[in-house]
């Protein structure tokens, strides 16, 4: 709707207030990257507040985690992952036997678990 609803308002006649959220979302530095990715999804954000354990009580910030930071840093791993299977594998050490593996030469895929 070009002039907006009671619900949304046009661009030019919204106010912060329209668009924002009721609470900032927060999490700390050693939180796993993976869980605040599944947060930020799960709560449709595209950044959380980091705040650092002796800054919570004060609620002062200390960095802006952004899903554009978290797609950069899957990235970055996805390119050290590739370049690693990319390396030749080095062979044992002399004097050192290598591990067989469990199953028969040519299978692939999982064990299947028996009852």
């Amino acid at each position: 709707m070009p002039g907006g609803s009671y619900l949304s308002p046009s661009l030019q006649h919204a106010t912060a207030a329209d668009a924002m959220r009721p609470r900032v979302l927060t999490c700390t530095p050693d939180t796993p990257l993976i869980t605040e990715a599944q947060r930020m999804a799960g709560e449709h954000v595209h950044a959380l507040v980091v705040l650092r354990h002796d800054d919570v009580a004060a609620g002062r910030a200390w960095a802006v985690l952004t899903d554009r930071d978290v797609l950069r840093h899957a990235e970055d791993a996805e390119a050290m992952t590739a370049a690693a299977r990319q390396r030749p594998r080095s062979s044992s050490p002399p004097g050192r036997a290598t591990r067989s593996p469990r199953w028969p030469t040519g299978w692939s895929g999982t064990p299947s678990r028996t009852r």
